[in-house]
């Protein structure tokens, strides 16, 4: 097939350059590469939404040499973002709303720790736990790092409608960098930090709303507030009025502590927490957030009885059910319980997923006897 088309004297240069490198043999192979080149990206910013470019790797920067990103179409271009080295010491993709505040500053507007959890029942069973979609330590945090910054530049608190307007908008650029970061040291589900943010692409505002109700707040028409930071007591209303948001004591202390990810001081790609951040958390679990040192004690009993798989697990904690909870409760509804408090746990170090081909069971981790004081009522 022959195909005739006009070109600028600028593009002429660029297939010249690239013709002059000997990889190619004639224009026609350049053309036929590039324009397959330019399906893959298309393809690709379709399903995904947004593309990283690495412009610190040397094929890239060879490449960008030759080709200036501009020939890539701006319907491509406008879509590719240059993506931040990283290092221990460059956190470019981190927003500056999720930066740490300078030691010596005072703490702002603090609200009185809400008193108790509905669940909290002298023998709570599954559906009583915290919400399972509440299943990540991480996107907390950096809602009470946000929450604390919004908060810091306002008097008495924020209303709520802003937190939930502005946090969730910074997270999906956090979320783009920890995807990015993801894919770039290969790790696998169980170690993504990525998991739960929103990220760029379509349905982007479908999954903002999402994260701003289940790791911020979200209220019903009585005023009470719900999502995962007010379940673990990190957030309340201001005052009766509920129109205004702040952190509790422990939410302010917790949004204070250095994170390894966002502080750029990673030991290794896949950390989450410090040491500091997982003690702090469950030594508040342990005082404040009684159902949820339920759910570990009884997960991790289970596990050392042998009920170590996701399947196994869910039987032994459906069958200590009354039969109207069965009925009242979905099965998906019941695992995704479940899931969540696995999911929380495996992000204090507490127990981890052992993978077998595409069976899964739960192992405990035993750092330090965690555990084991966990087992103690």
């Amino acid at each position: 097939m022959i195909i005739c088309f006009d070109c600028s004297p600028e593009t002429k240069n660029y297939l010249d350059n690239l013709l002059s490198e000997g990889n190619y043999n004639d224009y026609g192979e350049i053309i036929d590469v590039a324009i397959r080149n330019l399906a893959v990206l298309h393809a690709e910013i379709e399903d995904q939404g947004t593309i990283f470019i690495d412009l610190n790797d040397s094929s890239i920067q060879r490449a960008l040499h030759l080709l200036n990103a501009s020939s890539l179409g701006s319907s491509a271009s406008s879509h590719i973002k240059k993506a931040p080295h990283f290092s221990s010491m460059d956190q470019q993709g981190v927003p500056n709303l999720f930066g740490l505040r300078p030691p010596n500053f005072t703490a702002p507007l603090i609200v009185q720790s809400p008193l108790s959890h509905d669940g909290e029942t002298d023998n709570p069973g599954l559906p009583d736990w915290i919400f399972g979609q509440y299943n990540r330590f991480l996107p907390s945090k950096v809602s009470c790092r946000g929450l604390a910054n919004l908060i810091a530049e306002r008097e008495g608190g924020i209303p709520l409608a802003d937190a939930i307007a502005q946090i969730p908008k910074q997270a999906t650029n956090l979320g783009d960098f920890l995807r990015f970061h993801d894919k770039k040291h290969s790790l696998s589900r169980d170690q993504s930090l990525s998991i739960a943010f929103p990220t760029s692409g379509p349905g982007v505002a479908k999954s903002e709303l999402r994260f701003g109700n289940q790791f911020i707040a979200s209220v019903d028409k009585a005023g009470n507030l719900s999502g995962m930071l007010f379940e673990f007591k990190f957030i309340n209303w201001v005052n009766d009025k509920r129109y205004k948001i702040a952190l509790t004591g422990q939410g302010w202390l917790f949004s204070q502590l250095m994170n390894p990810f966002l502080e750029g001081k990673q030991e290794f790609p896949n950390q989450k927490f410090s040491r500091e951040e997982v003690e702090f958390l469950i030594k508040h679990i342990r005082a404040n957030v009684q159902i949820e040192i339920h759910s570990y004690q009884t997960i991790l009993s289970a596990i050392r009885d042998g009920y170590d798989t996701p399947s196994r697990l869910d039987n032994i904690l459906i069958s200590n059910l009354t039969g109207s909870q069965k009925k009242k409760y979905s099965k998906s509804f019941l695992s995704s319980q479940r899931s969540g408090a696995i999911s929380r746990m495996i992000d204090l170090g507490l127990i981890q997923r052992v993978r077998e081909g595409k069976y899964v069971r739960y192992k405990i981790t035993d750092e330090d006897g965690i555990h084991s004081e966990l087992l103690q009522s």
